[in-house]
């Protein structure tokens, strides 16, 4: 039910700017927006010269978006209303990863992958991962199987006879398979 509220109020969104766009006007910041039992600090639309490309929303509250635990703060839904970018409020599950509350999932909507940012270094499968910086931080990355696909590594470390360095420029691949190697 909350769920369709979100769905209406965004596609009535999505029509305002479209209608703002030809007319030729810029979209504002729309401040304390309140509707339906929904409340945002702030909401704007981003877009690509006539086309909105996403909603970026400022959350009151802590709230649930599509069975996600989204944080108080900044959360960006694509042009169809999907949610594409937010902090967890809570550990959840996604696409069979394990997550603690207040990491930042970045692309929601990517079915080929899922990125995050942790919210302090953490270590998975042994490999020591390096995290920080919000939802423009240091992104892990994991296959839909929840396997790892892509890290920097917060420290040196051996793995399969094989030496990796730490680095915040020479990410860590993974295959699915298991095979590793480290961007030159």
């Amino acid at each position: 039910m909350i769920r369709t509220k979100h769905i209406i109020l965004l596609s009535i969104f999505l029509f305002s700017i479209t209608t703002q766009l030809l007319m030729g006007q810029t979209p504002q910041w729309l401040n304390d927006y309140h509707d339906k039992g929904l409340s945002y600090k702030k909401i704007r639309y981003i877009y690509n010269m006539t086309d909105t490309s996403a909603v970026k929303v400022f959350l009151n509250d802590n709230q649930i978006f599509n069975d996600f635990y989204c944080q108080k703060g900044w959360v960006v839904f694509s042009k169809n209303g999907e949610l594409e970018s937010f902090c967890l409020s809570q550990p959840q599950r996604i696409n069979n990863v394990r997550l603690p509350a207040n990491t930042w999932v970045v692309n929601a909507t990517d079915t080929t992958s899922l990125t995050v940012v942790f919210p302090r270094d953490t270590t998975i499968d042994d490999f020591p991962i390096k995290c920080e910086g919000g939802a423009k931080g240091i992104q892990t990355m994991f296959y839909p199987s929840g396997k790892i696909k892509k890290f920097f590594p917060n420290d040196n470390f051996t793995k399969q006879r094989q030496y990796f360095c730490k680095s915040l420029t020479r990410a860590i691949h993974v295959t699915e398979e298991g095979n590793i190697f480290q961007e030159k």
